[in-house]
């Protein structure tokens, strides 16, 4: 029998007077992947960083753990949108502009990005495999600024999986990506 994961009772998230979430519940079990479906606007990113802590909530999140906030910490949230910081650390760049080619030199390249994860301890994923599974070794030497989505997105989710946690969430996965970069992505998550 599956073992609870997390669990969330009657859970509400309101800005301004307005319920940008109102009366989520939900089981997730050891094993499981969810899929959260619906239109622009209804809540699924709002779902997911409150479930990491980021937004102020009412209502129960609980699970096999002692401390909500200790969980949290342990919760990873690939966004559908990824920021990044130019060489100097200054200038914000975000994935849609990487057609801007004379930012290009500004950027770290995927090789320095994932410097930081390649000695992950805590990790049950060996860094080089998944480089592998995700097709990034050819990517090393570009610029962040310059990968496509579909590249960007699998980044992040290696970056992720090397990253000690407990639960990922990955917000709008196949967004942007064409319909042989869908197929690679699933067949990828469906083998994690």
């Amino acid at each position: 029998m599956s073992s609870l994961v997390l669990k969330l009772e009657n859970v509400a998230v309101s800005f301004r007077g307005k319920f940008l979430l109102n009366g989520i519940s939900l089981e997730i079990m050891k094993g499981e992947q969810w899929v959260i479906l619906g239109p622009s606007g209804a809540g699924k990113t709002v779902l997911a960083h409150s479930i990491a802590g980021n937004f102020f909530f009412t209502g129960d999140i609980s699970g096999p753990f002692d401390n909500l906030e200790a969980f949290q910490k342990r919760v990873i949230v690939v966004d559908h949108h990824h920021r990044f910081k130019n060489l100097n650390n200054r200038q914000d760049f975000y994935y849609q502009q990487r057609y801007n080619s004379s930012d290009a030199s500004e950027t770290i390249s995927v090789a320095d990005d994932l410097a930081a994860y390649r000695n992950a301890e805590n990790s049950c994923f060996h860094p080089e495999e998944l480089i592998d599974l995700f097709l990034i070794r050819s990517l090393m030497p570009e610029p962040l600024i310059q990968l496509s989505n579909g590249e960007n997105k699998r980044l992040q989710i290696v970056k992720a999986l090397l990253t000690d946690h407990d639960l990922m969430i990955l917000d709008q996965p196949f967004a942007g990506l064409d319909a042989e970069g869908c197929i690679l992505l699933s067949e990828i998550i469906d083998r994690l």
